[in-house]
């Protein structure tokens, strides 16, 4: 039989209804020796013209029978409607021969001239033009990476064996997504895509934020860091994000004291270290209280409970110290003399500091912000080395991937950390000359938990970082891959700054619809595929790739480079004898959980 399958039936803007040729009654055609079936969502289909074809990407298929006594469309039952070709066609006819007929919808997506593929449609075809199935060589064109443009491939087009290529610069430069509902492959697919990224690119720049500890052997060449032995000083991180950790943001009645005394103290440490270490004064005049400049938390500390703490004489209006010699508010606590009528009156800010002391001290030994609070002693040179570290600018031994560990993080303070390294890299590359060094790109692994639309406190220290990257990163040289299994908890501002979207199984309506709502209205039959997408199969839409394609994930050719993130092997497991069950060392567990510690698997 040909590969033609039928003929254009209406048009209307990018959308396209082609009638099936009644004698192909199982809507499966077999051409030079394969099957093609017609109609699959997500399948292709050529309107034929000689030289120019136009490429249809088939979004629904549909079998009505019109009544033939019917004689306009305003007369005809909601049901036979249905079966009418999409789009406005207020003067159709109905065709009393035309009893039982086969309708395909789709959405016209570029043109084959020759042997090149164009994006986009110069002359719509007309109604009646021929129709006929999208061979191989077709897709291999239409797929082709383009000339001088530098790509990506981590899988194929689905039943073939074409691989799909995804444009490196509008991937990562216009940022992209990777959504799908947990079980669906996602970490597999991540992991895939920056593998290959890393083979075919050896002078990339990743960092993955890996919040459960999945990528830890994915790759050969990794700066692995487990981020609870990552030190990131409280001098590191901006103001707000300090304060918000510290404050007792509840108490909104003193919250403007609070403010004052913490700003007060930082501002005045920051001072002290450009004088006595950097011998800078005319930067001591003129300091930006967010500017990395290193101070001693433990200072901070000092000078809260010395003022909260403070009395004076009442005549003199100078502090009553017990001890009458020269104190330092910041380098030691001092003691001061109880309060005595008409004689010793309360400080400034007498008591009116007791929340926000006890919950900067509740920090400050709190094992969980060790990498925070617990640093040496500032000294010069720490701001280079410690930036080099972390955004993986480093000149000796450098991996084009660096994995940030957060599994071993509470999950209190992984906004803080995410928060702190991202502005990091932002601000390296916001100083930087534009285009002229090395980009980075930024992963954000399960970005929901700690990118949500309605983060607070740290995870919205974390939300801000990541939207400034998501708005402003493309100008300065970063690249963003959100990946999330709830994209509908995701910043708002964060996803609709994606161009590329790479969708896998989304079984939540939710979900699906605030997919749906970040795509072009043509899409949305194609999306309705989503739910019942298999483990790897995955949706690319948008600016990276030419069209929207189904791509099947290639495997990890190593098994020891997958990542870790299997089903947990009920069946396997439980299919024991009870006494011969494999249990966790609770005591041992106990003693970590006790500690703020995580288990280190042996």
């Amino acid at each position: 039989m040909s590969k033609r399958i039928g003929e254009v039936l209406a048009i209307s803007g990018v959308n396209i209804t082609v009638e099936v040729d009644p004698r192909i009654s199982d809507l499966h055609v077999r051409h030079t020796g394969k099957t093609y079936t017609i109609g699959q969502p997500g399948s292709y289909l050529i309107v034929d013209r000689g030289h120019d074809k136009h490429l249809i990407l088939v979004t629904t298929v549909r079998k009505t029978r019109w009544n033939a006594s019917e004689q306009n469309v305003d007369g005809l039952s909601e049901e036979i409607k249905e079966g009418l070709p999409k789009g406005n066609f207020p003067y159709l006819p109905t065709h009393p021969d035309l009893l039982d007929r086969t309708l395909i919808d789709g959405i016209l997506v570029g043109t084959i001239i020759g042997k090149r593929f164009e994006i986009g449609i110069t002359h719509l075809p007309v109604v009646g033009d021929e129709v006929a199935i999208a061979l191989q060589s077709h897709l291999a064109i239409a797929l082709a990476p383009e000339q001088e443009r530098f790509t990506v491939s981590m899988g194929t087009f689905v039943d073939s064996n074409i691989p799909v290529y995804l444009d490196m610069d509008d991937l990562f430069g216009k940022h992209a997504a990777i959504v799908g509902t947990t079980g669906c492959g996602k970490s597999y697919t991540v992991a895939r895509l920056l593998q290959e990224i890393v083979s075919s690119y050896p002078g990339a720049n990743i960092v993955v934020f890996d919040l459960h500890g999945e990528y830890r052997n994915c790759f050969t060449q990794c700066n692995y860091m487990r981020a609870d032995q990552l030190s990131l000083p409280a001098w590191l991180h901006s103001f707000d994000n300090l304060f918000d950790l510290c404050a007792d943001l509840s108490n909104q009645f003193n919250i403007h004291n609070q403010r004052w005394a913490f700003r007060e103290g930082i501002f005045k440490l920051k001072q002290r270290y450009c004088e006595n270490v950097l011998s800078d004064q005319k930067l001591a005049n003129n300091i930006d209280l967010d500017s990395p400049i290193p101070f001693n938390f433990r200072h901070l500390v000092n000078y809260l409970k010395n003022i909260n703490n403070e009395t004076k004489n009442k005549d003199t209006d100078a502090a009553a110290y017990k001890e009458e010699k020269e104190h330092d508010q910041f380098e030691e606590e001092i003691e001061y003399k109880a309060k005595e009528r008409n004689k010793i009156i309360g400080g400034t800010f007498n008591g009116e500091l007791d929340r926000l002391v006890l919950r900067v001290e509740s920090r400050f030994n709190d094992p969980r912000y060790a990498f925070m609070f617990n640093y040496e002693q500032p000294k010069k040179g720490d701001l280079e080395a410690l930036v080099r570290k972390v955004t993986g600018f480093v000149h000796e031994s450098p991996m084009p991937i660096t994995v940030y560990d957060l599994s071993y993080l509470p999950s209190e303070t992984v906004g803080a950390v995410v928060a702190t390294i991202s502005r990091i890299i932002f601000q390296i590359h916001f100083l930087s000359k534009r285009r002229a060094f090395i980009p980075t790109l930024i992963v954000y692994e399960e970005a929901h938990n700690y990118i949500s639309y309605r983060g607070r406190g740290a995870y919205g220290d974390a939300r801000e970082a990541a939207e400034r990257i998501s708005k402003e990163g493309r100008k300065f040289g970063i690249g963003m891959l959100a990946v999330s299994q709830r994209p509908s908890e995701l910043s708002e501002t964060m996803l609709s700054q994606c161009n590329t979207f790479l969708c896998m199984r989304l079984a939540n309506s939710v979900d699906k619809n605030h997919i749906l709502s970040l795509l072009p209205d043509s899409m949305n039959n194609l999306v309705d595929i989503l739910p019942i997408l298999p483990r790897g199969h995955v949706l690319v839409v948008g600016q990276a790739t030419k069209m929207p394609v189904r791509t099947l994930v290639t495997k990890v050719k190593d098994n020891k480079r997958k990542p870790d993130s299997d089903d947990p092997p009920f069946g396997e497991k439980w299919n024991i004898e009870i006494t011969s069950r494999k249990i966790p060392d609770i005591k041992k567990i106990c003693d970590k959980w006790i500690r703020s510690e995580k288990l280190i698997e042996e």
